[in-house]
């Protein structure tokens, strides 16, 4: 079986194998409910890790996970998954390796 990349309104999809992945483009963010995205007051549905990243990255502004890797102490992996559950909740936004908060 070959690959198979579509280019589609400003997202990428792609067939590895198994791996699907899709990756967007702030142009594709556009139209998506911004109800998702939290207020930045708003954490108390965050546990203390994911808080203590939260702040960390509000305080750095625009950064990466190596950033707040080596802020926090942490290994990139553990930021890793503590970014992406925060993107999930609507926290923050990731695109092209850098991390900021959801407006």
């Amino acid at each position: 079986t070959g690959n198979h990349v579509e280019i589609v309104d400003g997202s990428i999809e792609s067939d590895v194998g198994m791996l699907k992945y899709c990756l967007s483009t702030p142009d594709s963010l556009e139209g998506m409910d911004e109800d998702k995205f939290k207020s930045s007051n708003d954490l108390k549905d965050l546990s203390p890790e994911e808080k203590n990243v939260y702040l960390k990255a509000r305080e750095l502004g625009e950064c990466t996970l190596e950033d707040l890797a080596f802020e926090l102490k942490k290994a990139v992996y553990d930021i890793n998954g503590l970014v992406t559950i925060l993107e999930i909740k609507g926290y923050f936004r990731t695109s092209l390796g850098k991390i900021t908060l959801a407006k």
